[in-house]
């Protein structure tokens, strides 16, 4: 199946799943935007999400061109993010909670598409990591030699 038979035959599943995520992200990815705006450190967040769309923009051939073939494990790493979701959740964490986000888009892409096509989107899915501001203990201990 290509990617845009898939496209067609998941499209229900899929434009179910956006009000899902907006739901369970609604109050966490504006926090962090307000970080990004208000903490000059975290403020490269705003473009990342643009550089991870070149990236997928650049491997657009190998995207339409990759075998779409649902892996049921997907469901898995999707679990695994919304258990991580929940973690930080209870523990206020926000860096777990952030995370968890690429995390759940992981674990669709291979839920929904497959591991060929999880390939082709590897980078930008990981690159979208940089967005998360890292917990300041951790940015301390690693800025505060530096300085």
């Amino acid at each position: 199946m290509t990617l845009n038979e898939a496209l067609r035959t998941y499209r229900i599943p899929l434009l179910l799943i956006v009000p899902f995520l907006v739901a369970l992200y609604y109050t966490i990815v504006p926090d962090m935007v307000l970080q990004w705006y208000r903490d000059d450190n975290y403020s490269h967040g705003f473009i990342v999400p643009l550089i991870s769309g070149w990236f997928l923009y650049t491997r657009r051939e190998a995207v339409m061109k990759a075998l779409v073939s649902p892996w049921w494990p997907g469901l898995l790493v999707i679990l695994a993010g919304l258990i991580q979701l929940t973690i930080g959740w209870l523990g206020t964490e926000y860096f777990t909670m952030r995370s968890s986000l690429v995390v759940l888009l992981a674990g669709m892409t291979l839920y929904f598409f497959g591991r060929e096509i999880f390939r082709a989107v590897l980078l930008p899915l990981g690159y979208l990591l940089l967005m998360v501001p890292i917990p300041y203990i951790i940015y301390d201990a690693a800025a505060f030699p530096l300085k």
